[in-house]
């Protein structure tokens, strides 16, 4: 006997209580919990409220390379900032 079962379509969970976000935790999280950690991270929910739309992100002036992620982008803006101020005059 298998240890998986097909049980054809998908199913969807209802009414799941916050689970514990903690290393180590192994409860499951909800879509309220996704959803204010989007919040918090400046990201939309899509149209259909099933995942998180992509953030769009501008490279920064004088640079080419336009990044492709939050952390990227915050890498970028850190990697500009330390280059310091150019006074002229």
């Amino acid at each position: 006997m298998s240890d998986k079962q097909n049980v054809g379509t998908a199913t969807k969970l209802s009414n799941i209580a916050k689970g514990k976000i903690a290393q180590g935790s192994n409860e499951a999280v909800n879509g309220s919990q996704l959803s204010n950690l989007g919040y918090h991270l400046g990201l939309e929910v899509n149209k259909d409220g099933t995942g998180f739309k992509a953030p769009q992100l501008s490279a920064l002036k004088g640079s080419t390379t336009t990044p492709t992620n939050v952390v990227d982008a915050l890498n970028a803006a850190t990697d500009k900032l330390n280059e310091g101020i150019t006074l002229v005059g």
